[in-house]
């Protein structure tokens, strides 16, 4: 192979052959030879990976760079994928070199079979982005398209895509979050929800006034967003459509949680003695479960799966040194039983297992486990700093290492643990010990969503193989949810 190589303001050119480790001298003087190294890349392009030194006395030396190969399989399910083939793109940025490298970027491009296996040669080392595209649209890509992937010298790296296709445009992956806009006063704030392509960004409450939408939560179906609107929860269908105010009081309401059969929302409500209640999913008249007084208070409201009990964060006159406890009641307002006590102090995440059998619970680094009729005490799961994530959809408890910061499931017999996080992604630390709010699960696709301290959406593997930004724009990003 020749390339040919000039400088037009005297019209003397050359010519080089790529083999190896050959070296061009090219007479002149250092000027002529930049402006030589960059004809040679702009008549090259083919030479990715190269970089150009100029070495004395007035000698063009070109070096391949450091490469690897990179696997790349994708695996198409469902129905009526209406295609056969997708297109790949590599993105490359060319290594650091003298400036008569330009530093400019080349797409590489493949075609790939809807399930195949094909390996790109010759590709840089260092963090490439990997992309499947002219995918049709009815069908999704599970897990974040681009993906970002490191490129070692002489190995092999590999990504996947698993695409799922169905008879019509299918809404699998779409994610809603809270914005606040910078500039713009901390009480207006706005619902969005996104593709976890990155794509159908929507602002769902733009009522064009200052209002603040938080606390969102989806129903079990996807189908509806509960939300607080200032001080009263709200009710909207998935597209932002059907705005239903359901609480109406001088006293402020949080925490909307729905039943596992979407039947009923949960919520605190009231000041300075919040209670939980219950409402219709349709609207009506709250039913209140707890009656405080005093300096009595209950919030967290949670769900048992068979939806027949709430448990809840509270503190009671037999509490009054001011710890929370975790209290169950059954949906009618009877069975109010306390689970804990001032030993432990369980005021962070807490939420009932897949089979109902137990309840996890934070209480400073450990992670507790207690019976949900309160006929055993608390059962100490973990003692070597570790945060309560939540549970996997086969009752094993998920949790995060402050040590290490890997991710964890664990049995509730404090057998099997697992390490989730092999890869080399790990969820930023201020995530788990300050803002577990900020963080979702998505069990289906094992994707986990999260917003970073500088207020954007980033979506990882679970396993950390992989990891991109959603958002990324000047305004603060937070509470992200996957649609179920």
């Amino acid at each position: 192979m020749q390339y040919h190589f000039g400088r037009s303001i005297d019209d003397q050119y050359g010519s080089i052959f790529l083999n190896g480790a050959s070296v061009l001298s090219f007479q002149g003087d250092r000027r002529s030879l930049s402006e030589a190294a960059q004809a040679l890349f702009s008549l090259a392009p083919s030479m990715t990976g190269t970089a150009i030194v100029l070495l004395r006395p007035f000698t063009l030396a070109v070096r391949r760079g450091p490469q690897g190969e990179l696997e790349v399989t994708t695996v198409t399910g469902g129905t009526n994928p209406d295609v056969d083939r997708y297109t790949l793109t590599v993105d490359e940025d060319r290594p650091r070199c003298p400036r008569a490298c330009g530093g400019h970027s080349t797409t590489r491009w493949q075609s790939i079979g809807i399930n195949e296996t094909v390996t790109v040669p010759s590709v840089n080392a260092g963090r490439r982005t990997v992309e499947l595209q002219d995918v049709p649209p009815n069908c999704q890509v599970g897990g974040y398209n681009p993906q970002e992937v490191w490129i070692t010298e002489a190995t092999t790296s590999a990504v996947s895509f698993e695409v799922s296709c169905s008879e019509g445009s299918a809404q699998r992956g779409r994610i809603a979050f809270e914005r606040t806009e910078d500039g713009m006063p901390p009480w207006d704030q706005d619902i969005y929800v996104i593709e976890a392509d990155g794509t159908g960004l929507e602002n769902l409450t733009n009522t064009g006034a200052a209002h603040r939408e938080e606390e969102l939560e989806w129903s079990p179906d996807g189908t509806r967003i509960a939300f607080v609107r200032d001080v009263d929860i709200y009710v909207m269908n998935a597209d932002g459509t059907g705005l239903q105010r359901f609480t109406n009081t001088a006293e402020p309401e949080a925490q909307p949680t729905w039943s596992p059969d979407g039947s009923q929302i949960a919520f605190a409500g009231g000041d300075p003695n919040a209670d939980i209640y219950v409402i219709d999913a349709d609207g009506g008249t709250a039913l209140r479960l707890t009656h405080n007084t005093g300096r009595d208070f209950s919030h967290s409201p949670d769900w048992s799966p068979d939806g027949s009990r709430i448990a809840f964060h509270g503190r009671r006159e037999i509490n009054r040194e001011g710890f929370l406890s975790i209290f169950v009641i059954n949906t009618d307002g009877t069975g109010d039983t306390r689970l804990t006590d001032n030993t432990l102090h369980p005021g962070g995440t807490f939420a009932w297992s897949a089979d109902g059998l137990h309840i996890a619970f934070q209480s400073g680094f450990d992670i507790y486990l207690v019976d949900p009729d309160g006929s055993a005490p608390p059962v100490q799961l973990t003692s070597d700093g570790e945060l309560f994530l939540g549970w996997s959809p086969d009752s094993r408890v998920l949790l995060y290492d402050v040590t290490d910061a890997n991710i964890y499931l664990m049995n509730p017999d404090g057998s099997g643990l697992v390490n989730l996080t092999t890869g080399p992604v790990k969820l930023p630390r201020n995530v788990p010990e300050s803002h577990p709010e900020n963080l979702s699960l998505d069990w289906e696709g094992l994707r986990i969503a999260f917003a970073d301290d500088v207020g954007d959406i980033w979506i990882t593997a679970a396993d950390g193989e992989w990891g991109a930004p959603l958002t990324d724009d000047p305004w603060r990003d937070s509470r992200p949810r996957w649609r179920p």
